[in-house]
């Protein structure tokens, strides 16, 4: 099978990841191509797995009149990506390559605006709540969905029929059972509605040290409320590999995990599960989906640091090889590829009488 993956074109998909959309996608497309699918991944400039005739450029910001952040993007990007995404779609509907499949991951609505043209199947995964950009263009013509979760498949609940839920999976392989250890652990990007200022209240709280990795995408919320706290209770490590993330997390007692806005899935908090390294996340979106009470850790009322703190001495007695087994079954890798394998085979098959 050859599948076209339409990769969210911000950030390359290669580590360090620009975020966890990133990280669930090159995990994806490593684990499609272990298991002998030709998959061609069309993302931003610098990606792995990229397809040979087409990338979209990086973000020009040295022109631009917003601030570099993860919520703006410059309008000359904008209209570059808009092109090139039309570019694309051109070739697909060509199909020169012989693609038997699309898989799209993107936010950007010209997949779905143009599925009906294609020659094969398309089938997109919803990685987030609705967005008027994609709720604008949704018809019957508009290809297959997927969430990610249930909370993102309740969200999206016009759509018919509803979308399968196939949960984001992680590579167990590299997320290994850690020793644990008395610090707290917080990673992910570096934005207001990912909150880590809450994290490092509770931490405080909770009289823990915390240890922060991640990607800054709002330069000017880490100088406010982020960079003040830290100091001898606190400590940034900046950007991380996953190997390096794994082995920071692994040492830790818990992970708190901290957004305002609701998660669509939660990837940190199975990640931090396979190290053994139980979660205390807000009660917000899919986290409770991915967090298996008592076992993977607990979920605290959202934006309850003093609940967060009062949770740390408990989650810390968890049986960590017990939170590690519970993960690698529901949430790896393995499992998610199986499922979607099977999803490409009846979409390929389906429409293989039409086409002949």
């Amino acid at each position: 099978m050859r599948v076209a993956v339409i990769a969210p074109p911000r950030f390359p998909i290669r580590e360090p990841f620009g975020g966890g959309l990133e990280a669930q996608v090159w995990n994806s497309c490593r684990a499609l191509r272990a298991r002998g699918v030709h998959v061609d991944l069309y993302g931003a400039s610098g990606s792995d797995f990229a397809a040979p005739d087409l990338s979209f450029p990086l973000p020009d910001w040295t022109s631009s009149p917003l601030p570099p952040t993860d919520a703006t993007l410059p309008p000359s990007t904008v209209r570059a990506h808009d092109r090139l995404m039309t570019e694309l779609l051109d070739q697909l509907a060509v199909n020169e390559r012989g693609y038997d499949l699309v898989h799209n991951h993107c936010l950007y609505p010209q997949p779905l605006e143009r599925a009906a043209d294609l020659p094969m199947p398309v089938v997109t995964t919803l990685h987030t709540r609705p967005i008027r950009e994609l709720t604008d263009v949704l018809g019957a013509e508009a290809g297959a969905f997927v969430a990610v979760s249930g909370y993102v498949r309740d969200a999206w609940s016009t759509l018919r029929p509803r979308p399968a839920v196939i949960h984001n999976g992680i590579d167990v392989a590299r997320w290994t059972l850690g020793s644990g250890g008395d610090d707290l652990a917080w990673f992910g990007r570096i934005i207001p509605e990912k909150a880590p200022h809450l994290a490092l209240e509770a931490a405080r709280l909770a009289g823990r040290h915390l240890l922060m990795a991640g990607r800054i995408g709002d330069a000017d919320y880490f100088a406010t409320e982020v960079a003040p706290r830290l100091g001898r209770h606190a400590t940034y490590l900046g950007p991380l590999r996953h190997a390096e993330l794994a082995r920071m997390v692994g040492r830790c007692r818990a992970t708190l995990v901290t957004p305002t806005l609701p998660e669509p899935f939660g990837l940190i908090a199975a990640e931090s599960a396979a190290c053994g390294t139980p979660v205390i996340a807000f009660d917000v979106g899919a986290l409770g989906e991915v967090v298996i009470e008592g076992i993977t850790g607990t979920v605290v009322p959202a934006g309850d640091i003093t609940a967060m703190a009062a949770a740390v001495g408990p989650v810390g007695r968890l049986d960590r090889g017990r939170a590690n087994r519970a993960v690698r079954g529901r949430f790896g890798i393995a499992t998610m590829t199986e499922r979607y394998l099977a999803l490409y085979d009846g979409l390929v098959s389906a429409r293989e009488p039409s086409s002949a």
